[in-house]
C-alpha cells in the first residue's frame, strides 16, 4: 500500500496542494466507483411460454447522472420517457462500450440516470414520488446499475 504521508513529508509538496489539484480534476477522495451495462430492447415484449427468454444486445451509448429530477420539472421531446432537458445540473457522465458495459467515479448520493438518445434522454422508469430513474451510490457498496434502452419496445 502506498504511503501517501510519507510522500508528502519527502516531496515538499503540501498535502493540501494535492487535495486541491485531485478535487480540480474531479479525482476526489470521497468518490466512488459505478459500473453498469446498457442493453438495446426492441420488438414485441410480451410474454410466450412457446418462446425462449431473448438475450438482449449491449448498446454504444452515453449514460448520464443528473441531481435528483422530478418528472414534472424536465422538459419533454415528444415521446414517452425523452426529454430535451432534465431540470437539474449534470454530475457525471460515462460512454459505453460496444457490449454497453460503463464505469465512471461519482460523490455518494443520490441521482437520476438517464441514458443518451440521439442528442436528447431517456428514462424508462419513474419512483413513486415522481423522480426520473433513481439510483444512490453508496461508499463502501458494489454499485452496479443496469439499465434497458427500450423506446423502441412494446409491452
Amino acid at each position: 500500500m502506498y504511503d501517501f504521508h510519507n510522500f508528502v513529508k519527502h516531496s515538499g509538496i503540501s498535502a493540501l496542494l494535492i487535495f486541491t489539484i485531485l478535487h480540480v480534476l474531479g479525482c476526489s477522495m470521497d468518490s466512488v466507483k459505478v459500473t453498469g451495462n446498457v442493453i438495446r430492447v426492441r420488438g414485441n415484449q410480451m410474454p410466450s411460454p412457446d418462446l425462449p427468454k431473448p438475450e438482449y444486445p449491449g448498446f454504444r451509448t452515453t449514460v448520464f447522472f443528473f441531481e435528483p429530477a422530478l418528472q414534472a420539472n424536465a422538459k419533454k421531446a415528444g415521446m414517452d420517457g425523452v426529454f430535451y432537458d432534465v431540470g437539474t445540473r449534470l454530475a457525471g457522465k460515462a460512454e459505453t462500450d460496444a457490449q454497453g458495459d460503463f464505469s465512471l467515479k461519482l460523490k455518494p448520493g443520490r441521482y437520476s440516470v438517464l441514458i443518451g438518445k440521439d442528442t436528447l434522454f431517456y428514462a424508462n422508469i419513474i419512483d413513486g414520488q415522481g423522480y426520473l430513474h433513481p439510483v444512490e451510490v453508496k461508499k463502501g457498496e458494489r454499485n452496479r446499475i443496469g439499465l434497458r434502452a427500450d423506446w423502441d419496445a412494446k409491452y
